[in-house]
C-alpha cells in the first residue's frame, strides 16, 4: 500500500536531480516485485492451515467411531503412523525440488494437533492421571526442539500459546489444590506480568541469534502480556489483593528467575542496553507489587490498586520514551491506546455506578471525545519529534 507513495516520491526526487534514474530503478527493484503476492502468501497459508485442520478433525473422527475396537498397540501404531507420515509430507513440501512451503507449514500445523491427541491416547491406554495440565507441558515440550530447528511462524505461534495456557492453566491448579479454594488469582495475576517479562527477554536474546524473526511475536507479546499484569492488578474491587503467601509467588518467581538467565545470556552476547530494560523492568515490577503489600501496614485492597495504576502509568511512560528513543510510531500508537483503555476503566470503575440515565452516556461520550482529542494532540506531538 506504500509503494505508490514511494514512487511518487522518488518520482519528484529524479526531477529535482537528487536521485538519478538508474537509482530510482535499483531502489524499486530492491523493494520486490509489485503486485499483491503476500497477500496471496497469507491467503494460500490460512487456506492450507484451515484445510489442515479440519482433515485433522475428520481423521480423528473416523479413528474415534471405531476406537474401540482397535487393541492399544494398534490404537498408538495408528496415531504414530499418521502422525509421522503427516511429518514426512511437510517434510517434502518444504525441502523438496518444486516445493511448496505454505502447504507443508500447515501439514506442520496438522501434525502438532495430532500430537496432542497421541497424548491424551497414552495418557488413556496407561491410566495416566494428572490434577495439572502436565499433558499441555509434554505436548509443548516434545515439539520445541522442532520449533527451534523449523524457525517457522506456523509453529511458533501456536506453541507459544500453548506454553502461555499451560503456565496460567498449571499455577492456577497449583494454588488451587495448595489452598483449598476455587480460584488461585492472586498468583495467577502476577505471573501474568512474570511471563511477560520472560517473552520480552526471549524476543531480546532471538535478536542477537540467526533466529531474530522469532522477536516479532514475542517482543509485543511481551509488551502486551507486561501491560495486562499489570492492569489487572489496578482494579479497586477485586476480591484477590488479600496480603500474599510466600507460595502463591512461586509461579511468578519462577518466571521471572528463567527471565534473568536469559537476560544475562542476552547480556553476554552484547545485546543493546536499551533492549534489555523492558524485561528487567518487567521483571521487577513481577515481584515488586506482592513485596510491597506484603511488607505494607495499610490494607492491601488499596495498597494494590494504588500500586497497579502507579506502575501501569510508569510502564506506559517508558512505552513511549522507548518509541520516541527508537523512532517508532507503532509503538507510540501501542501506548496511547493502552492509555485510552486503562482512562475508560478507571471512568466505568468509579463513576459509572454514580451516573444514570441519560447522564451516564453524556459522560462516557464526552470523555470519549476529550479523550480522543488528547490523544489526537499528543500523537501529532510525537509523531512531529520522530520526525
Amino acid at each position: 500500500m506504500r509503494r505508490p507513495k514511494l514512487a511518487e516520491v522518488l518520482d519528484g526526487m529524479v526531477r529535482e536531480c537528487e536521485l538519478t534514474e538508474r537509482q530510482r530503478t535499483g531502489i524499486l527493484e530492491r523493494l520486490g516485485p509489485t503486485g499483491s503476492r503476500p497477500i496471496a502468501a497469507l491467503i494460500i497459508t490460512v487456506l492450507a492451515s484451515f484445510g489442515a485442520v479440519l482433515f485433522a478433525m475428520g481423521v480423528l473422527y473416523l479413528i474415534g467411531y471405531n476406537w474401540w475396537q482397535f487393541s492399544p498397540g494398534t490404537q498408538l501404531s495408528i496415531m504414530g503412523g499418521f502422525w509421522l507420515g503427516v511429518h514426512i509430507a511437510a517434510a517434502m513440501c518444504s525441502h523438496a525440488p518444486g516445493r511448496y512451503p505454505r502447504v507443508g507449514q500447515a501439514l506442520e500445523l496438522l501434525a502438532l494437533l495430532l500430537f496432542i491427541g497421541a497424548v491424551g491416547l497414552v495418557a488413556q491406554i496407561y491410566h495416566i492421571e494428572s490434577e495439572e495440565p502436565w499433558a499441555f507441558f509434554a505436548w509443548w515440550l516434545c515439539y520445541l526442539p522442532l520449533l527451534l530447528w523449523r524457525g517457522t511462524l506456523t509453529l511458533q505461534l501456536p506453541l507459544t500459546a500453548i506454553f502461555f495456557v499451560w503456565a496460567m492453566w498449571h499455577s492456577h491448579e497449583w494454588l488451587r489444590l495448595r489452598e483449598g479454594m476455587r480460584y488461585g488469582e492472586l498468583g495467577v495475576f502476577y505471573l501474568v506480568t512474570g511471563l511477560g517479562a520472560l517473552f520480552s527477554s526471549l524476543a531480546v536474546l532471538c535478536s542477537t541469534t540467526a533466529r531474530a524473526r522469532f522477536a516479532v511475536l514475542w517482543a509485543p507479546l511481551g509488551t502486551l502480556a507486561g501491560f495486562f499484569g499489570l492492569y489487572l492488578l489496578s482494579f479497586h474491587d477485586a476480591v484477590w489483593l488479600e496480603g500474599p503467601k510466600a507460595y502463591r509467588l512461586v509461579p511468578t518467581g519462577l518466571a521471572v528467575a528463567l527471565s534473568a538467565a536469559v537476560l544475562f545470556i542476552a547480556w553476554r552476547r552484547k545485546a543493546a542496553a536499551l533492549d534489555l530494560l523492558e524485561p528487567g523492568l518487567l521483571a521487577l515490577a513481577a515481584l515488586l507489587v506482592p513485596i510491597l503489600i506484603w511488607s505494607s501496614g495499610t490494607p492491601s485492597a488499596l495498597v494494590g490498586p494504588l500500586l497497579g495504576n502507579l506502575l501501569t502509568l510508569g510502564y506506559l511512560i517508558f512505552l513511549v520514551w522507548r518509541g520516541l528513543r527508537r523512532a517508532q510510531a507503532a509503538e507510540l500508537h501501542l501506548a496511547l491506546g493502552l492509555f485510552a483503555l486503562l482512562v475508560v476503566t478507571r471512568y466505568l470503575e468509579y463513576l459509572w455506578d454514580k451516573l444514570e440515565g441519560a447522564y451516564a452516556f453524556l459522560a462516557t461520550g464526552a470523555l470519549l471525545l476529550a479523550l480522543g482529542w488528547f490523544l489526537e494532540r499528543r500523537r501529532r506531538a510525537l509523531m512531529r519529534r520522530i520526525a
